[in-house]
This record gives structure tokens, C-alpha cells and sequence, in this order.
């Protein structure tokens, strides 16, 4: 019993260092207020499509390369 308890309280120290260290650096590793990155050049253009639904014999498919039909 006295090795579970022994096992036990280092895992809980190290798990306690952790955190503490963890609370330390992350409020420095923030981005700048405004910035994805830093730099507004670098930012992707993030872009959004819909595809239509087609439906056959009761099941749900998506076209996803545009024409119409349910491909095999």
C-alpha cells in the first residue's frame, strides 16, 4: 500500500508542476489583439460551398463532383 501512496503523491506533484508552469506561460503566448498572426498579409482567404443533396431509392448522397446523378 505504502508504493501506491508513494506512486500516488509524485504523479500528483508532478501533475501540480504542471499546471503551475502551464499558468505561468501561457498569458505570453497570445496573439496581438487583431492579428490571426501577427501579420494580416499571411492570413488565408477561408472560403465556404454548398453541395446539393440528390436522392435515391430513399438514401442520401452528396454531388460532389457536380453532375447531377449518383455516380458507381
Amino acid at each position: 500500500m505504502n508504493l501506491f501512496s508513494n506512486h500516488f503523491k509524485r504523479a500528483a506533484s508532478l501533475s501540480l508542476a504542471a499546471v503551475m508552469l502551464a499558468s505561468i506561460a501561457v498569458p505570453f503566448a497570445r496573439a496581438e489583439p487583431g492579428n490571426s498572426n501577427g501579420n494580416k498579409q499571411n492570413a488565408p482567404k477561408i472560403e465556404a460551398t454548398t453541395k446539393n443533396v440528390l436522392v435515391q431509392g430513399g438514401k442520401k448522397f452528396k454531388d460532389l463532383n457536380g453532375n447531377k446523378k449518383v455516380d458507381q
